[in-house]
């Protein structure tokens, strides 16, 4: 009697060995690492804008308390001393300050000098800024004396 001859080839090994599931993990895990990593860098930064446009949205609440301090002062001789008092006795927010120490004065077409603290003028400039998220968040506005 001769053996019977399979006429299939033998099956080769199915799975995978134990060093290729090791090599796999880790490639895996330093990958997931590094995803994690860009994706809190990420995260944690999403919240700028919202503090920013919440920071711009309070100093636009105050000038428009600052707007109807001056249209209530309008009929007034001395609008812009009446309006600057006002707005040193006005109570701020946290973290908001207001500059309304520059006055200046269109005359003769020259540029007028708004660097310096001038006492004088028919246009005072009032500066609102923000100490607390962005330092360099100002909100300007010019107030004109029509009288």
């Amino acid at each position: 009697m001769t053996p019977e001859k399979n006429i299939y080839p033998k099956m080769s090994q199915h799975g995978f060995t134990l060093l290729e599931i090791i090599v796999s993990l880790i490639v895996a895990s330093i990958l997931g690492s590094m995803l994690l990593v860009y994706v809190g860098t990420a995260y944690n930064k999403s919240i700028e804008p919202v503090a920013t446009s919440k920071r711009v949205l309070q100093l636009e609440h105050v000038m428009e308390d600052i707007n109807a301090i001056y249209a209530g002062l309008l009929d007034r001789a001395d609008l812009l001393d009446a309006f600057n008092d006002a707005l040193n006795a006005m109570t701020l927010p946290a973290g908001v300050t207001c500059d309304s120490s520059k006055r200046f004065d269109f005359s003769g077409g020259a540029e007028p000098d708004i660097s310096g603290a001038s006492s004088t003028g028919n246009i005072l400039k009032v500066v609102l800024r923000d100490t607390t998220v962005h330092p360099n968040l100002e909100l300007i506005a010019l107030f004109y004396n029509r009288i």
